[in-house]
């Protein structure tokens, strides 16, 4: 289990001008959309007990953001 709550994850868009961040606080696994250069935007999302489970979250959401366009 060495290094299983070490981590953050960021995954862009594919145009670049998006992405979502995967991180861990102490409760849990948590995502968040931001922008570059920008601060976080909204509350963060979670706890996730794994990256993993945090990931497939973020990308069912920025899935349906998608769609809704």
């Amino acid at each position: 289990m060495a290094g299983r709550y070490h981590g953050y994850h960021c995954i862009h868009s594919e145009d670049g001008k998006k992405y979502f961040e995967i991180f861990w606080q102490q409760t849990g696994w948590y995502w968040r959309p931001r922008s570059p250069r920008s601060a976080p935007e909204g509350e963060a999302i979670g706890p996730f007990t794994t990256s993993t489970e945090a990931y497939q979250d973020a990308r069912s959401h920025r899935l349906l953001s998608a769609l809704e366009r």
